[in-house]
C-alpha cells in the first residue's frame, strides 16, 4: 500500500538540491535538518533513497555515472527531514565516492524514490524485472555471517539481468563472494517493494528555483497528501 508521500515529485527533489546547495555554499544543510518543523508539518514517515549521478566527462547523450546514493527501508523517519538527512549523506558520506564539491553541481542529476508496498516474496523469482525492487538476506553457509542488500525497482532492468543475475549482484554487493547455490538461492529472505521517483537535473532545479514555498520553515506542503 503505497505511502501518503506518494507519488515522488518535483517538490521532493527540490528539497534534496536545497540541501545540498545550502550546505555545500553556506554550511547551512546540515542546520536545516533540525530547524525543520516537527510532527505532521514534518510529512509522514517514509522509506526512501536519494540518488546522485554525474554527467562530468561524459560524451553527450550518455547515461549518467552514480555519485552516491544512501536511502532507508523503513518508514522510520519523517519525509521533509530524511529528504535532507540522505540528500546530504548520499552525496558527501557514500563511502565509495569522495564527497561532491561544488564544482560539480552544474553535472549532477538528483532522484528521489519514495518506497512503499513491502512484501515477502513467495520465491526467489516471485517478483517483476522494472516493478519491484529487491531485499536480499541471507547467511554463508560456510561462516554464518548474515549478508544484506537492496537494489531499487530500476536496476535490474536498467542492466538488463535476468532474475538469477540480479540476485548473484545482490549477493556480491552484501559482501558475499561465494557461489550462490541452489540451496542458497532458496534460502535466502527476499522482500519486493515498489517505489515512485522523480528526478531533476541541476539546470532544472535552478529553472524552478524559487517556485516553492517552503512554509512555517519545515517542508513544502504535500499536495494531495491532507496536508522514502
Amino acid at each position: 500500500m503505497a505511502g501518503e508521500a506518494w507519488p515522488a515529485g518535483e517538490v521532493h527533489v527540490r528539497a534534496c538540491w536545497g540541501a545540498l546547495e545550502a550546505e555545500l555554499r553556506e554550511g547551512a544543510g546540515a542546520r536545516a535538518d533540525g530547524e525543520a518543523a516537527g510532527g505532521e508539518a514534518a510529512g509522514p514517515r517514509t522509506a526512501l533513497f536519494v540518488t546522485w549521478e554525474t554527467r562530468e566527462g561524459l560524451p553527450r547523450g550518455a547515461a549518467p555515472r552514480l555519485r552516491g546514493c544512501i536511502g532507508i527501508l523503513e518508514p522510520r523517519l519523517r519525509l521533509w527531514p530524511a529528504l535532507r538527512q540522505y540528500a546530504l549523506t548520499a552525496a558527501l558520506r557514500d563511502s565509495r565516492f569522495p564527497p561532491v564539491a561544488e564544482r560539480e553541481l552544474p553535472h549532477l542529476v538528483c532522484t528521489v524514490s519514495l518506497l512503499a508496498s513491502f512484501e515477502e516474496c513467495g520465491g526467489w523469482e516471485d517478483w517483476e524485472r522494472g516493478v519491484h525492487g529487491l531485499i536480499a538476506e541471507f547467511q554463508c553457509p560456510r561462516t554464518g555471517q548474515g549478508h544484506y542488500a537492496t537494489y531499487l525497482p530500476e536496476i535490474a532492468e536498467r542492466e538488463g539481468w535476468s532474475k538469477r543475475e540480479t540476485l548473484e549482484s545482490l549477493a556480491r554487493k552484501s559482501g558475499f563472494r561465494g557461489s550462490l547455490t541452489p540451496a542458497l538461492l532458496q534460502g535466502m529472505r527476499l522482500t519486493r517493494y515498489q517505489s515512485s521517483l522523480c528526478k531533476l537535473t541541476y539546470e532544472q532545479y535552478l529553472a524552478g528555483k524559487g517556485g516553492i514555498a517552503f512554509p512555517g520553515g519545515g517542508g513544502p506542503a504535500l499536495a494531495g497528501a491532507g496536508g522514502v
